[in-house]
């Protein structure tokens, strides 16, 4: 499964924080943001991007089935006996937020437990669904205002054209049900996008002319790693130890920016605790 992951664009660094439009520097910002964005998800343990995953899990002893991982969305719930879970017969908890951490069968539910065909219980429950962190899952996708210009009518294809000025290199973009990573845009009275097709482990479809792209959008995420990228950048210029200044943030060592993502994250209560 091919992962894309990244939480901010060469564009979002370079020109919108650099304030520069040179490309000579792009191997090593490119290298420094898929680098930032790793120390993050290690820093929080977990991941701020949407994999579309089946996770297995154990019988739990009562009715909540407690998450491994952060769940944004469920597509098939299914028990052990292959049967699929209808959503009425369970809660997503919390409530009213996302990630969430559980799946509670209601009281009211006929719903039990039941094991494989190996009668065993573990690993027999499976839950297929979006896995990731966003904290409203909602409007995690808003529209890019960019439509297809042309329909894309092979699941192969490596390109589309697309309203111009809008989508950037290096975006995740979501097409009816299909994540597709755009690893260059080329500007024109169209924009053409060279992209990969199906990642995230979503899977590559046709779709239509004018269907609307819309972009993994996580605005926190996305500038606290175009703040740490500029300053691992700017402290390979400072050999003898200078400060150096991001975003009103000052910075030593590296040493200091993994400290600057520790605390930013804890600032916005994005650190996984359970």
């Amino acid at each position: 499964m091919s992962i894309y992951a990244d939480y901010c664009t060469l564009t979002d660094v370079r020109t919108n924080y650099l304030g520069t439009t040179a490309t000579t520097e792009d191997t090593l910002l490119l290298a420094l943001i898929q680098n930032v964005s790793r120390e993050i998800d290690a820093a929080a343990a977990r991941r701020f991007y949407p994999r579309i995953e089946t996770r297995r899990f154990d019988h739990p002893v009562n009715r909540q089935l407690d998450m491994d991982d952060d769940l944004l969305a469920v597509t098939t719930f299914t028990n052990g006996d292959a049967t699929v879970i209808a959503s009425t017969a369970y809660d997503l908890l919390p409530y009213n937020e996302t990630p969430y951490f559980a799946l509670r069968i209601k009281a009211s539910s006929t719903v039990q437990w039941q094991y494989d065909s190996n009668n065993d219980s573990e690993r027999s429950l499976s839950v297929l669904g979006i896995w990731g962190w966003h904290r409203q899952y909602s409007h995690a996708w808003p529209e890019t205002t960019a439509t297809l210009a042309a329909a894309i009518s092979s699941t192969t294809a490596t390109t589309f054209t697309c309203t111009t000025g809008i989508v950037k290199a290096g975006d995740l973009l979501k097409l009816d049900s299909e994540y597709v990573y755009a690893s260059s845009v080329s500007t024109g009275a169209s924009d053409t996008v060279t992209c990969v097709r199906g990642v995230n482990g979503s899977t590559a479809a046709t779709h239509v002319i004018s269907s609307v792209l819309y972009r993994w959008w996580q605005p926190d995420i996305m500038q606290l790693c175009v703040e740490a990228a500029v300053a691992k950048f700017l402290l390979k210029n400072n050999p003898v130890g200078e400060t150096v200044s991001v975003g009103g943030q000052t910075f030593s060592t590296p040493k200091d920016v993994n400290a600057f993502i520790f605390k930013r994250l804890l600032g916005l209560g994005a650190l996984r605790t359970f």
